[in-house]
């Protein structure tokens, strides 16, 4: 079967069972962040929302009570890249089809709190195993009920972030990685001044790097890629007004090196492993 090109939905940040500590550094960084959110999984959110796609923190609980030994025995740092589906079930298909093995459609919820009346976001994703994307989990998102995510409430952010618009992938054989994300995600393909490649996915983009590209894109800020084969290097926002970012980052940097540019600030956060790269709309 054949699909239109994805779209994201979201990217993840793994915090483990730092969840306090992440949250606070992102609503320090001025981020509207979500009230923490508990899965029937046992993991727990915060969300930062953006009109067409957001970032989550997702972690375990400190008591690390949690079922999901996968998140708590994972690294900290960028590791999921999730797009949009309407149906799961023909998102499966689509991963048969490529030849691409996958986990059967998942359902879970999280409760919501609306005007003092709980409710449950819904949702069913399609993951694809460990070693096809070895950057990080790779999946599709169906949202049964996206009004109890996307709230209007959420959606204005004091740094005038306004957008997820890239991830970027590093890997140690940047080529067949593409060719990997391009029959998945489909998309129009691009490449840089540098040679390397990336998705237009409309919404956002998918870049898929060297390490030395990499390294000469993020300089001392990189992520080490170590023993692996591949992860994910950094993400990239789109940000209304830098100088409204700027004004929080003179408060905000215990664990942070930041990098300024006339039209990007790149934030390094050590504790969790992560590159955040921020570009005037």
């Amino acid at each position: 079967m054949s699909m239109s090109a994805a779209t994201i939905d979201h990217v993840v940040i793994n915090v483990r069972s730092e969840m306090d500590t992440a949250v606070e550094v992102f609503r320090n960084l001025g981020f509207t962040m979500t009230p923490r959110g508990f899965h029937t999984l046992g993991s727990i959110n915060h969300l930062a929302m953006f009109n067409d796609n957001y970032l989550e923190l997702l972690g375990v609980p400190s008591d690390q009570s949690s079922s999901r030994s996968d998140l708590q025995e994972s690294i900290s740092g960028i590791n999921g890249l999730v797009l949009k589906t309407n149906n799961a079930d023909e998102t499966f298909e689509h991963f048969k089809a490529i030849g691409v093995e996958a986990e059967p459609p998942k359902a879970f919820s999280r409760p919501v709190d609306i005007d003092g009346t709980t409710q449950h976001a819904k949702f069913r994703t399609v993951t694809a195993r460990g070693d096809a994307f070895p950057a990080g989990r790779v999946y599709y998102c169906e949202h049964a009920t996206p009004d109890l995510v996307w709230r209007p409430e959420w959606l204005q952010h004091e740094n005038t972030m306004s957008s997820v618009y890239e991830m970027v992938v590093v890997d140690t054989d940047p080529e067949s990685a593409f060719e990997a994300y391009h029959d998945l995600l489909g998309g129009t393909a691009g490449q840089e001044s540098d040679n390397s490649r990336y998705l237009d996915l409309g919404n956002c983009r998918v870049s898929v790097l060297s390490d030395e590209q990499y390294r000469n894109r993020t300089g001392t800020l990189a992520s080490e890629l170590g023993d692996r084969d591949s992860m994910f290097g950094a993400l990239v926002f789109t940000c209304e007004n830098l100088s409204k970012l700027t004004n929080f980052l003179r408060t905000s940097t215990s664990g942070i090196e930041i990098r300024e540019t006339a039209d990007q600030i790149s934030i390094r956060l050590h504790q969790f492993d992560t590159l955040l790269e921020i570009r005037s709309t």
